[in-house]
Formats: C-alpha cells, structure tokens, sequence
C-alpha cells in the first residue's frame, strides 16, 4: 500500500517535503525542499471506502444456488 510505504503521514498528500539539515562547516541548520511525492490519509480512506463498497456489492450479486425439492 502506498500510504504505508511512504511513511505513514496523516495529513493531505504531498509533492515535496521539506528537511532540516545541518551544515557541517557551521553547525547551522537550514532548510532543504526535495520533490518526493508522499501519500496522505486520502489515499488510505478512499482505498477502505472502496474496500468495503466492493465488499457490500459482493453479497448485492449473490448467485442463489440452493433449490427446493418437494
């Protein structure tokens, strides 16, 4: 699932993220935005919505296989 293998985030999905790093030569901290896409809590809630619509349409169209015998 993507969700999970981007890192669990549990906000809106993104296209960049931004990082912390430290310079070595002064020991500041500063800022670095990198393009990586990353899933959001959208992605898990519609794939459970669908999941679960799948689920619900599967008895919907329940083949009835028993006869009566008299």
């Amino acid at each position: 699932m993507g969700w999970a293998a981007t890192g669990f985030h549990w906000g809106w999905s993104k296209t960049s993220v931004t990082e912390m790093q430290v310079d070595e030569i002064t020991g500041l901290e500063f800022p670095v935005t990198t393009n990586r896409l990353v899933f959001g809590v959208e992605i898990l809630v519609v794939s459970m919505l669908l999941t679960g619509v799948s689920f619900g349409a599967s008895f919907a169209f329940e083949k009835n296989n028993s006869r009566e015998t008299n």
